[in-house]
């Protein structure tokens, strides 16, 4: 295989930070109003599903008894904002960058990358300020654990990046993708262990549970941060199997309608 025809070139990579710079400055940093709402909006919703299922609810199971349910409800929240909006962005990826599809060269899977990428970032400045948070509450969290969350993090990343480029792809030809993705996105939230515990699964439910790869990632990062150690078995090798082959699939389904893009923006 030459992998000099296949490794991005000076240029891609150049404009590749030149956009992922771009998202973060006209959605992000353009002032310090935005910059300041791209941190608090989640922390926002962090705190009224806790406020709202912690204090109004009151709901309570043992895993979340010694960090309490804000805490529990944060190390799973941040993981999901950053697929989810991520998913979000890249469905428009494309049309919102029609006119430099056809004014360039450029490999047309660079915006949803730059977008992709952007988001992720500003949610793990976010993570980092929700976590320096409860660091300062003494919330009993296993600080080492923190390169395995980076690591859970990289696995959704790519994860989100092979899903991003098929709604991407996707949404070119098909406009109700707009409409239907973020009620799938609602039933996956609710699908996954977020604002609850997985022991509180019905039996017949679990092999769902199993199949979820974002349920995965949040149960694995708060089984790291409140238990303080990992046993890698053979769901942890299929996870990184699954998240680079879901990744894969993503950038072939994406070049076989690349050329096609022109034709319907």
């Amino acid at each position: 295989m030459n992998l000099a025809a296949i490794a991005p070139s000076r240029q891609t990579w150049s404009m590749f930070v030149i956009f992922v710079r771009r998202e973060l400055t006209d959605r992000y940093l353009g002032s310090v109003s935005s910059a300041g709402w791209a941190l608090l909006a989640p922390l926002a919703m962090l705190a009224i599903y806790g406020y709202v299922f912690g204090q109004i609810f009151k709901v309570r199971f043992p895993e979340a008894d010694e960090v309490g349910f804000l805490g529990y409800l944060a190390l799973g929240m941040w993981p999901w904002f950053a697929f989810s909006e991520s998913v979000s962005r890249a469905i428009t990826a494309i049309k919102d960058n029609a006119a430099l599809v056809h004014k360039t060269a450029l490999p047309h899977e660079i915006f949803v990358y730059s977008t992709t990428i952007a988001v992720f970032l500003t949610h793990l400045a976010g993570y980092a300020v929700v976590l320096l948070v409860l660091a300062l509450m003494g919330k009993p969290l296993f600080w080492l654990m923190l390169p395995m969350v980076l690591y859970f993090m990289l696995l959704l990343l790519l994860l989100t990046l092979g899903i991003g480029l098929i709604v991407a792809a996707l949404n070119v030809f098909l406009n109700d993708m707009e409409h239907a993705i973020p009620l799938v996105l609602t039933m996956w939230f609710f699908a996954t262990p977020i604002l609850y515990s997985p022991s509180l699964i019905p039996d017949n439910l679990v092999t769902f549970l199993e199949l979820n790869p974002i349920a995965y990632i949040v149960v694995s990062i708060r089984e790291v941060m409140l238990g303080g150690e990992w046993k890698p078995n053979w769901i942890d090798g299929l996870a990184l199997v699954l998240s680079v082959g879901v990744l894969m699939f993503g950038r072939w389904f994406f070049k076989r309608c690349s050329p096609r893009f022109e034709d319907f923006l």
